[in-house]
């Protein structure tokens, strides 16, 4: 992983082959003190799992995309928050392969395999999440 701060409020970061998607980001976040922001990302994957949250059971039902060329990242989107003092990023993504099928949903894990190029914009207030019990899981507490 590389990075440079492009202007006050943005970051440029560049994920190589082998990189995971959530631990690098988790990383970025803690080298920089990053109080908060949202981020935009295109580029590839060797393997992606997706969720879809179920809020009968309160569970993600997940699934695993592996190819032997590479998953294009159409389009990862998300925020850093805070969880329990710790940086949470939220992130959705949307991939397709080869087939040109495409598939979509909440990233529970992504392995870098070409690149990944994330845009980075960040906020001046740190916000937290909070449990939501009876829902299953945590929200932006506004």
């Amino acid at each position: 992983m590389n990075y440079q701060h492009v202007s006050q409020d943005h970051w440029v970061v560049r994920l190589d082959p082998g990189d995971e998607l959530h631990a690098s980001l988790f990383k970025f976040a803690e080298e920089n003190s990053l109080r908060g922001g949202q981020l935009t990302g295109i580029g590839g994957l060797r393997e992606v799992e997706l969720g879809v949250f179920d809020k009968t059971s309160k569970t993600y039902h997940t699934k695993t995309i592996t190819d032997a060329g590479v998953i294009e990242v159409v389009s990862l989107s998300g925020n850093c928050t805070f969880k329990e003092g710790k940086p949470f990023w939220h992130l959705h993504i949307v991939v397709t392969d080869r087939s040109r099928e495409v598939q979509a949903g909440h990233l529970m894990r992504g392995i870098v395999d070409i690149t990944m190029e994330i845009i980075i914009t960040v906020w001046d207030e740190q916000l937290e999440r909070v449990a939501v019990p009876e829902l299953g899981f945590w929200k932006i507490n506004l």
